[in-house]
């Protein structure tokens, strides 16, 4: 897998049929980054953010054992000093990521293709939804290893299955399989592992058929709507239904649906 202009890379970037796909390249180190890395993963989601051919993003990593193993350990440790000006550098690099995937306004698919462990967990959390391989395996241990949850987890993880459970997760760091992940809500489909790819690709390609403007405000609508009151989000629904019944992808949807025909969207 590679992008347009064929560069091989740690982090590989594909857009195909209205998708784009980032894949961590590193089979052979658990799939886990370094801070080189970074730069391009943000580069790729910016990418994808920017690009009217990408409807929807999959983050995923390459082979089946590992989805992302976190940071690289042979960078990380007591053996490896830094001062805390570069760890709060380093630091201001990866966030780039958490807040590139909040802020693509549009759909995110974590196809948890294997070991998704500390920062690797937290990086399927950054996506808006995951679907895992039943062999996949999900882990939060950075309490065992003196550390702060370095990569949102503090935030995403409450939001998606309670505070109390939050809690549970990150002060044990013990790993879930992919059927406790399901009941946690943490994963929002279990797929057999060897067809992980196809039942995300027709999720994927279920979103990049759906009108572009509805799809994009109910996404923005719904994560504004977990920091804010209630009378505040029904007046973001009023404005948004009124922007959505004037749209023509409104006017398409009701047309193909009269005339018993696929809708074209033709997007924003």
């Amino acid at each position: 897998m590679s992008d347009g202009s064929n560069r091989q890379s740690e982090i590989l970037l594909e857009i195909a049929d209205g998708v784009g796909t980032i894949m961590i390249n590193r089979p052979d180190r658990r799939n886990s980054f370094t801070i080189d890395m970074l730069d391009p993963w943000h580069e790729a989601i910016e990418e994808c953010r920017t690009n009217s051919d990408v409807r929807a993003v999959v983050l995923t990593g390459a082979g089946d054992e590992f989805f992302c193993g976190g940071g690289d350990t042979s960078k990380l440790g007591a053996n490896v000093v830094v001062s805390p000006q570069i760890a709060k550098a380093e630091f201001e690099a990866l966030h780039r990521i958490a807040r590139g995937m909040r802020g693509l306004d549009k759909p995110s698919i974590a196809a948890v293709n294997g070991v998704a462990s500390g920062a690797g967990m937290d990086m399927a959390l950054h996506c808006d939804i995951r679907i895992l391989a039943t062999h996949a395996r999900m882990s939060i241990p950075y309490l065992r290893f003196g550390l702060y949850p370095g990569n949102g987890a503090a935030y995403f993880l409450p939001r998606i299955v309670g505070t109390a459970k939050a809690l549970e997760l990150i002060w044990s760091g013990q790993p879930i399989d992919s059927d406790e992940a399901l009941r946690l809500g943490l994963a929002n489909k279990v797929a057999p592992s060897d067809s992980l790819r196809h039942e995300v690709a027709k999720f994927a390609q279920m979103l990049v058929n759906s009108p572009p403007l509805a799809l994009k405000l109910i996404r923005r609508g719904v994560y504004q709507s977990t920091d804010q009151s209630l009378d505040a989000t029904l007046e973001l629904t009023s404005s948004n239904m009124a922007i959505t019944r004037t749209s023509a992808d409104h006017a398409e949807a009701i047309a193909a649906y009269t005339e018993k025909r696929t809708p074209v969207f033709r997007g924003e």
